[in-house]
């Protein structure tokens, strides 16, 4: 999923990466300019409106920035 930047968008992604169980976590941090952020196995990350979050073949979750999801993924309809 893409996050927009948007409190909608970040809450659908805490819902679908929630739905996957006690390990795959997130949360919308209203700061400043708000941030999704996704615990990792190598610890919470923060994702940019306009990243995308992957689910792994591992079922993990992490941010990827836009350029590299482009260069090295494709969106599962």
């Amino acid at each position: 999923m893409q996050w927009d930047g948007t409190h909608e968008s970040a809450c659908q992604i805490v819902t679908w990466v929630q739905s996957y169980g006690l390990l795959s976590t997130a949360h919308y941090e209203t700061m400043e300019h708000g941030a999704v952020v996704v615990r990792t196995l190598e610890g919470d990350m923060r994702a940019n409106p306009c990243d995308w979050i992957i689910r792994g073949v591992a079922g993990e979750f992490y941010p990827c920035r836009d350029d590299i999801f482009a260069a090295t993924y494709g969106v599962v309809p």
